[in-house]
């Protein structure tokens, strides 16, 4: 009978623990009190979400509450309510947020604000992060503009590039700096390779020999390219003169020059005009032909030479009336003395 009793009371004892352990075995650690805030899947386990409970019987206090331990019944006590856990997590969220916007702007990264937690941390977080990334962008778009004007004054006094230590924490500040100096060194070379287009034109245009020293590259490519430009306008410029000195000159005769180029190109241009070929021989042929003379409209900047050949023409055409009375006056003396001699004859 006593041992019936026994197994009775322990049979009770163990439902009681079963059911404790089935109730609430569920994950989390507790604290000094034997209880937890629920934060994780607190519906499954018929809790609210932030809702504080203790374990086991934990948080009693008296000789009464630890005749009770062994009684695994669930004590609900008053801690953080709902919405100041969510208030905290949404505050925590928001300065890590922060943090690692800031972060991202200031780096020139790519706007990401990802986060995982509880949804008033996910909130925080991503204003936190907005927030952040815009003053991160707003400093790292300062510095870079600082150090884009810096690098630019280096690059137009200097062609060594130095980069400050201020300059080289930050990838993308000290690209900005590159960038600056490189425009500056582009135009500056601009600027040279205009300078020397000049000096290379007139040097060519003025027929002058030697060439800057200590050119090289795309300086003395500029030089040269605009040398032969200057020495080509050169050149036509004194073949035409040649070309005009045709229309006044009766026969070749070498300017005065001392360069014999020059002397050579003049040449060129006086025997290469075929106009005043056709002048000249307009002309031969109106004296010829025994025409009054009359200088063509077109033909006065060539008058000298078409009263020349004109002239020409006109003594030409009496050579040739000369030419014929004397051959007529020897026919009519021939025929006359051919009579004389046959009325000799006759008379004899």
């Amino acid at each position: 009978m006593q041992l019936a009793k026994k197994l009775t009371a322990f049979t009770v004892l163990a439902i009681i623990l079963f059911s404790s352990i089935t109730a609430y075995a569920h994950p989390g650690r507790t604290d000094s009190n034997g209880g937890h805030t629920c934060r994780t899947n607190c519906e499954k386990w018929g809790l609210q979400y932030g809702e504080y409970h203790y374990h086991n019987g934990g948080g009693s206090s008296g000789s009464g509450s630890r005749g009770n331990s062994s009684k695994s019944t669930t004590v609900q006590q008053s801690g953080p309510s709902p919405e100041e856990i969510a208030a905290r997590d949404k505050s925590k969220g928001e300065s890590e947020g922060y943090k690692t916007g800031f972060q991202d702007g200031y780096a020139g990264k790519e706007r990401m604000p990802i986060a995982t937690g509880s949804v008033p941390y996910v909130e925080g977080y991503e204003l936190g992060y907005l927030k952040g990334y815009e003053e991160g962008k707003s400093k790292l778009d300062n510095e870079k503009q600082i150090a884009n004007e810096e690098g630019y004054k280096l690059g137009s006094t200097s062609d060594v590039l130095i980069i400050p230590e201020q300059y080289k924490e930050n990838l993308v500040v000290k690209q900005a700096f590159e960038e600056g100096f490189n425009k500056a060194r582009k135009e500056v070379l601009e600027a040279k390779k205009k300078e020397y287009e000049q000096i290379g034109y007139e040097h060519g245009l003025n027929n002058m020999k030697e060439k800057p020293k200590d050119l090289e590259g795309e300086l003395l490519e500029v030089y040269e390219s605009a040398y032969e430009k200057g020495r080509k306008e050169l050149k036509e410029k004194y073949v035409s003169l040649g070309y005009q000195a045709a229309f006044t000159m009766i026969e070749y005769q070498d300017p005065e020059l001392e360069d014999a180029e020059l002397v050579e190109w003049y040449k060129e241009g006086f025997y290469n005009n075929k106009e005043v070929e056709k002048i000249k021989d307009l002309a031969f042929e109106m004296g010829v032909n025994g025409e009054d003379y009359k200088l063509p409209e077109e033909y006065k900047n060539a008058e000298k030479v078409f009263k020349h050949y004109y002239d020409l023409g006109v003594k030409e055409r009496k050579d040739n009336m000369a030419a014929t009375t004397t051959v007529a006056s020897l026919g009519i003396f021939g025929w006359l003395a051919r009579r004389f001699y046959i009325a000799r004859k006759m008379v004899k």
